[in-house]
């Protein structure tokens, strides 16, 4: 069994770190089918609600009740909430200082762990949801950016009175045109920003 380790300073509100405790548990591993389209993204499925599982741990016996932590669905406003509600209770643990409160600010702390679990689950969300549309657009990105370079060397055969190097600029100015106007969304190896960027927006400042 494992429970969050609470992080304080300047760590966002919704990582968090596992500590071990007691012996290792099972572990599942998922039997994965390559797609055959690898331009659609695998459907998300918990295991435990797959009438094919077979290991005990993971099935369910009678009526399964599928909670919050199933549905994939991006809510950035509700992520905000808990930030600042993990905020508040990170100002409530501050203001303890007497020892004599130590068992007040122990329950206080293990809420703030609970609620980090709940919005790093919640960030996962919104990243999985900011990858796909990175990767749809990059995927329309490259459509376009070799449809470029195809019209180009098909002007370049007819054109005569323009020189390699104008006709090079100007693919490198539709290339660049291209790249600033389809890909906007940027995820990958920043999800810390994106996650920040779209707090902000719905009235959430990190520390």
């Amino acid at each position: 069994m494992t429970k969050p380790e609470v992080l304080l300073g300047n760590t966002s509100f919704w990582k968090y770190r596992r500590t071990p405790k007691g012996p290792e548990g099972l572990t599942f591993e998922p039997q994965l089918v390559p797609p055959t389209d690898p331009t659609k993204p695998l459907e998300f499925c918990d295991p435990a609600f797959v009438k094919s599982t077979t290991t005990a741990r993971l099935s369910h016996f009678g009526k399964a009740r599928i909670g919050e932590g199933n549905d994939t669905t991006p809510d950035p406003e509700k992520l905000a909430k808990l930030g600042c509600r993990i905020k508040d209770l990170g100002q409530q643990i501050a203001a303890i200082t007497e020892e004599r409160h130590h068992k007040e600010k122990v329950k206080l702390s293990s809420s703030q762990g609970r609620l980090r679990k709940i919005a790093n689950n919640e960030a996962n969300k919104i990243i999985f949801n900011g990858m796909e549309s990175e990767k749809s657009e990059l995927t329309r990105t490259i459509s376009e950016v070799k449809a470029a370079i195809q019209s180009h060397e098909e002007g370049s055969a007819r054109a005569s009175s323009a020189t390699d190097s104008e006709l090079n600029e100007s693919l490198v100015g539709k290339i660049n045109n291209i790249i600033s106007q389809i890909y906007q969304t940027k995820v990958a190896g920043q999800a810390g920003v994106y996650i920040d960027n779209i707090l902000a927006d719905y009235g959430y400042i990190s520390d």
